[in-house]
Formats: structure tokens, sequence, C-alpha cells
């Protein structure tokens, strides 16, 4: 079965030479909304920890060429945390709670490479957010575009990002911060 399968992958890319072709240059911009979830975990101080999530609402513009893409937006940022004190190795004890709701400002800048097929685009993402003032995320992801009618497009997009960097907290302890998420644009290609 494995013999087969090698045999068509090289049957395709023999036979199909759309994988050799740099993909046409475009300019594209428009506007979209996103969802995202985030946790995070943070030491404060030898024995002080914070623990919690937050999601976001998020509506922005971009701009887009071939290879790049920038995104500026606000972001609907609902947070949740609790702070712990360290009792023993294994022992913790909850000592506050904290809920807010805020607006961010957002510049994402990202890398892609764009696979196109008759009138979808296919393009992995890499990139760094820009979050609020202080907070840098790595970013990886896949979107798309589907081409609706003439330079008309819906794009949509999945990635997760991991927080680089120190946050709001102050301080240089450690955080370790992921996030996933989903993205839906409406787009004009102009060429």
């Amino acid at each position: 079965m494995k013999k087969y399968c090698l045999i068509a992958v090289l049957l395709f890319f023999l036979t199909d030479n759309s994988y050799a072709q740099l993909p046409d240059f475009h300019l594209a911009a428009g506007l979209g909304a996103s969802y995202s979830g985030e946790n995070y975990s943070k030491e404060t101080g030898k024995d002080n920890l914070v623990i919690g999530n937050a999601t976001s609402l998020e509506y922005y513009l971009f701009a887009d060429a071939t290879y790049a893409e920038i995104t500026i937006g606000l972001s609907d940022y609902t947070f949740s945390a609790l702070g712990m004190k360290k009792k023993a190795p294994q022992e913790i004890e909850p000592v506050s709670v904290l809920r807010t709701n805020m607006m961010n400002f957002y510049i994402t800048l990202l890398l892609k490479y764009p696979f196109e097929f008759n009138r979808v685009s296919v393009f992995p993402l890499a990139g760094i957010d820009f979050y609020g003032l202080s907070d840098n995320y790595g970013v990886f992801g896949v979107g798309a575009d589907f081409m609706v009618y003439a330079g008309l497009f819906i794009r949509a997009s999945i990635f997760y990002s991991a927080l680089f960097g120190d946050d709001a907290f102050g301080g240089d302890k450690t955080i370790m911060s992921n996030r996933m998420t989903a993205k839906m644009a409406l787009g004009w290609r102009f060429f």
C-alpha cells in the first residue's frame, strides 16, 4: 500500500507543474473579525503563581501583498485570573481573583506562501502579533482565500500563537501563554 501511495504522489508532481510555478504578484485589502481563546500561567515571585484564561473578539483591517500581510485591529478582551500561593511542593492556596474587560490595539505582521488551485489559494502563515503595549506573540497557522467574484474573496484562517517576552504583570519572571485564533474576512484583490 505504501508503494502505491508513493507512486501516486510522484505521478502527481511529475504531471502537474503547479508546484514549480511561483504565484502571480497581487495586492489586496479587506476587513474581518476573529475570535481567540487563550490560556496562560505566570510565576510572579518565588512562591506566587497567576493562572488564567482570556477570550477576545477582534475586528481588523488587512493589507496583503502575495507573500506578506499586515493586520491592524481592535480587540475586546475578557480576562480572568486566579492568584495562588505555593504552600508545599504539590499544594497551592488561592489568594485572589481578577476578572476584567478591556480594549486592546494590535498589529500583526505575517509572511505566507500561497499555493493556488483554480479559485482557491491556500497558504501557511508565520509572523509576529504585537498585542497591546507589551505582548509579542509568535504566530503560526494556515489560511485560504476563496475567490467569489472577480477580485472579491473570502479569507479564512486559523493559527496558534505563543507569547514572547513579559506582560503587564511587570517583572521578569516566566510567562507561558498560548492562543488559538479563528479569523474570517472579506477582501478585494486589486491585481
